[in-house]
């Protein structure tokens, strides 16, 4: 399975997005790829109360009940900040979330690789995302 794969604590995703921004294209499912990186957010935010995934303009937004609080978009995972929750984003050298050149989502940053395969860890920044 893609993301069982895991080298330096990156999954399989991370990897793809490496070599796309390195300038390698690869012809592969992006369905399946795009499901299968739902899935795994998905069974890591497991337990969650009122956690749900919404299609979005070739995307996934993630609500916990009624609260929008992140983005799934080409393999990564972006949660809502604010002034307050974004330090540790920015400590970890994380970006905001840009759909195309031209826009970028400042309040949405990319939640960083360590966090993502933990999922304890992840479910208290998915909280704290939830609440800004």
């Amino acid at each position: 399975m893609v993301t069982d794969l895991k080298i330096k604590n990156l999954t399989a995703f991370h990897i793809l997005g490496l070599l796309k921004s390195l300038g390698f294209f690869m012809v592969i499912d992006k369905m399946i790829i795009k499901d299968s990186f739902k899935d795994f957010v998905l069974d890591q935010l497991a337990g969650l109360p009122g956690l749900s995934p919404r299609a979005m303009f070739g995307a996934y937004g993630l609500y916990l009940g009624d609260s929008f609080f992140g983005i799934l978009s080409e393999g990564r995972l972006y949660f809502k900040t604010d002034a307050t929750s974004r330090e540790p984003y920015l400590e970890l050298g994380m970006g905001p979330f840009q759909p195309n050149e031209k826009q970028t989502l400042k309040n949405y940053y990319e939640v960083p690789p360590d966090i993502l395969e933990d999922p304890e860890e992840l479910k208290i920044w998915a909280q704290i995302a939830a609440t800004r």
